[in-house]
């Protein structure tokens, strides 16, 4: 009944701070990643992920090497079961949250025998504020699905330290198959497994132990080279996706910029205050930083307890161990996209929370202390409850973000999108104007720049921003497609077919190039061209009744009257009533 009892707190402690979310909207990479992606919304284009980088495939088309075919079709599926709503995508990532935190408290238990620290670092763990982002941003799923891999691989392997059953080892083997066709992170799972058996050598069987690193290693190498095979050696240095810091260039940069990371990560999981959707971090060239110092000193302290206090401290050395191996990754000392971000703490956070539930467990039976305890905890759960209501919708995340950190290019061009979408033309030139000071060779605030003016009318003028975004990266797809739109505008159609047959060279996922192409070669009365670009948007977007209109008078201009039927009742059957599709059916009776 106790364990049922504690059970039954943690799911409530894991549910109650984010129900909130169930009302949430899309935001922020949810769009791109899903509401705007029709290669996420179809099972179709599932291969494609499992032979192309992750963000290769869709209407960004960049080049990132994260190789995540599983979180793509998890995107998928749900999409099947909710399509454009975003209630089940907030469900679905609550529930993950509520499954990990009883799956760490599963393992804890089996680790320690202890169930005061297993609920203690559960219920920590539930309530944190720091993985708001992580459960009410619906595109981070991915690091729930990966955590869940990763934790099943773990129990499953001291699952099977303590009955030898290999249906366990190959259910582990599997999970462990899925964390890293899911996210990149899951690489460390076999090397969480060893500093638990160098800790916690509860059920060291050396034999059956080495058979199951064996297996793990193995495993890990074929993914790599696999990797190496698909991608080839490419890191990602950060300025595809992000405009978030400065790249540093030499290993000195690197060097103090890192400890300077995790210094702030730690900050933020003992006092998760003034947290914000965008982190700016500079480039540390002097060690007299106050965050390289104290970066440098509590990595010298953490050592020092992972060597010394290994056999007394056995769980802390633990906890130490498992956030220093769970941060290193997103610490930056491998370039990659976003040199910082709330939702990369929330694997390394278990280390904290065992941590925080060790140092408790040396009060037992002491009121106050427990009294403050529950306070602690039930603050942080209204913390969490607050900071959900941010990430409720794009305008008010990005006006929160724009307020704590107003040097950050990226959440001004996020802002000034928000505000184009509520029609305020003029605040959202004002964002990007400041978005480009920031930032100069800002290629996506030049592109937004242009839709805005392209909005207003001033079609030169947007033209011209689309040009500038062009020459700071001449490879931007995007930026093509909205420039030919433009063009088409301006009735410069051949100048637009140039720059569309551009952004599909460059980006053949780029779906709206195909209208824009069809638009084009219809103005220049080139209808069976425009037709077979036609085509190739309906055979990615299906749904657009206008397209099937236009094909339907193309073909009646050509004479071709059963295609032309074919092509408007289709149209007719999207959108009742649909007045250029009717007009056709009665000229074809007629």
């Amino acid at each position: 009944m106790r364990k049922k009892a504690l059970i039954f707190i943690i799911i409530l402690c894991a549910v109650l701070p984010y129900l909130n979310t169930l009302n949430a909207n899309f935001v922020w990479d949810d769009e791109v990643q899903l509401v705007q992606n029709p290669y996420m919304q179809s099972f179709k284009y599932l291969k494609d992920f499992f032979t192309h980088d992750f963000w290769h495939v869709g209407i960004n088309k960049l080049d990132t090497a994260y190789y995540r075919p599983l979180f793509a079709a998890n995107l998928m599926s749900q999409y099947v079961l909710w399509g454009k709503n975003p209630f089940g995508y907030h469900l679905i990532n609550i529930l993950l949250h509520c499954l990990i935190t009883l799956l760490i408290f599963k393992i804890l238990l089996l680790l320690t025998s202890d169930e005061i620290i297993s609920f203690t670092a559960s219920l920590i763990f539930a309530v944190h504020p720091i993985h708001t982002e992580s459960v009410s941003f619906i595109a981070a799923i991915v690091d729930l699905q990966t955590f869940i891999f990763m934790l099943l691989t773990f129990l499953c392997y001291i699952l099977y330290q303590r009955n030898s059953r290999k249906i366990l080892l190959v259910t582990g083997a599997v999970s462990f198959v899925a964390g890293l066709l899911t996210k990149e992170m899951a690489v460390i799972t076999p090397f969480l497994i060893l500093i638990k058996d160098v800790f916690i050598p509860k059920e060291n069987n050396k034999k059956q132990n080495i058979v199951a690193y064996f297996i793990f290693f193995l495993i890990l190498a074929a993914y790599l080279m696999f990797r190496v095979h698909l991608f080839g050696i490419k890191p990602n240095d950060g300025n595809l996706v992000s405009s978030n810091f400065i790249p540093g260039n030499t290993p000195y940069w690197r060097f103090l910029t890192v400890p300077a990371i995790i210094a702030r990560y730690i900050g933020l999981l003992f006092i998760p205050y003034n947290m914000t959707a965008d982190y700016l971090f500079k480039a540390n060239n002097s060690i007299w930083n106050i965050y390289v110092i104290s970066g440098m000193l509590i990595i010298l302290l953490c050592i020092f307890v992972i060597i010394f206090l290994r056999k007394k401290q056995a769980l802390l050395s633990f906890a130490i161990a498992w956030f220093a191996l769970t941060i290193l990754p997103v610490s930056n000392i491998f370039p990659q996209g976003n040199i910082f971000a709330e939702r990369f703490l929330y694997i390394p956070s278990l280390g904290f929370c065992i941590l925080m539930a060790v140092v408790f467990s040396y009060f037992p039976k002491r009121p106050l202390v427990t009294c403050l305890f529950y306070c602690w905890i039930i603050s942080m759960g209204r913390l969490t409850w607050e900071r959900n209501i941010v990430w409720k919708n794009d305008l008010n995340l990005w006006i929160d973000t724009v307020s704590k950190v107003p040097n950050s290019p990226r959440a001004h061009l996020n802002l000034a999108e928000q505000y184009f979408l509520y029609g305020k033309t003029n605040e959202a030139i004002l964002e990007l104007d400041t978005a480009i000071k920031i930032l100069p060779n800002y290629k996506q605030a030049y592109n937004g720049l242009g839709l805005v003016l392209y909005k207003t009318g001033d079609i030169n003028a947007a033209i011209a921003a689309y040009q500038k975004a062009i020459a700071i990266d001449p490879k931007y797809n995007e930026a093509y497609n909205n420039m030919a739109a433009a063009l088409i505008e301006n009735k410069q159609y051949k100048e637009a077919i140039n720059a569309l047959e551009i952004a599909i060279n460059y980006n053949p996922y780029l779906t709206f190039a195909y209208y824009n192409l069809g638009q084009a070669y219809d103005k220049l009365g080139i209808p069976d061209k425009a037709i077979a670009a036609y085509e190739k948007f309906i055979a990615i977007k299906p749904e657009y009744a206008v397209i099937y209109a236009d094909m339907g008078r193309l073909y009646y201009q050509e004479g071709n009257t059963k295609k032309a039927k074919e092509c408007c009742l289709k149209a007719l059957e999207l959108a009742p009533g649909h007045m250029p599709a009717q007009e056709i059916i009665d000229k074809i009776r007629d």
